[in-house]
């Protein structure tokens, strides 16, 4: 796995930054069309955010892995930390994805999609659907045998917090084509 873990402590705020570039399987039904969409090609092109408000009232963003399941985004982390002290203190958060981010230099500009979703975040706390979001999250992202799979979560539920996402609100901006540098002179 192409992963990368990085801490930085400034006067402001300390934040600690989990980057996974590789992506996995998704099966996204959320009932909005675009939503569905876009979020597909999210979780297939393995670009993932999460920003809330940190320490000192300080924007805190944090890559994330992510699923999508009863129009919700789901989003596993550790039981405690940064950012469920950000959420504690101000449930409201934008998750901002962007995917097929391709730079033409030759052109000074970048072709991508991206959404933002601005939600409401909150822990799952009802051991059932924790545990069906931990069997999603694992089937999404992973791919291995139920037997390890059930291993997998017996070994890390006790230890693993989950966010649910409500969403508020959904947008988009794609830049799909270019103009030439020399005709935007």
């Amino acid at each position: 796995m192409r992963t990368a873990r990085i801490t930085r402590t400034t006067g402001e705020t300390k934040i600690t930054l989990n980057l996974s570039l590789d992506g996995g399987p998704s099966d996204i039904h959320t009932g909005v069309g675009f939503f569905d969409h876009m979020l597909s090609g999210f979780a297939r092109h393995g670009g993932f955010g999460l920003a809330v408000t940190g320490d000192g009232g300080w924007p805190y963003g944090v890559p994330m892995n992510f699923i999508t399941l009863d129009g919700c985004l789901y989003l596993h982390c550790a039981r405690e930390g940064h950012k469920l002290d950000s959420i504690a203190r101000d449930d409201r958060v934008c998750f901002t994805v962007v995917t097929k981010a391709q730079p033409i230099p030759e052109h000074i500009t970048t072709l991508y999609e991206s959404v933002i979703v601005f939600g409401r975040a909150s822990l799952v706390e009802e051991e059932d659907q924790r545990l069906a979001v931990l069997d999603q999250l694992i089937s999404d992202l992973g791919q291995v045998s139920p037997a390890l799979k059930a291993r997998y979560i017996q070994a890390k539920q006790a230890k693993t917090g989950l966010i649910r996402i409500q969403p508020v609100q959904v947008t988009g901006k794609a830049s799909r084509n270019y103009v030439p540098v020399e005709k935007r002179m």
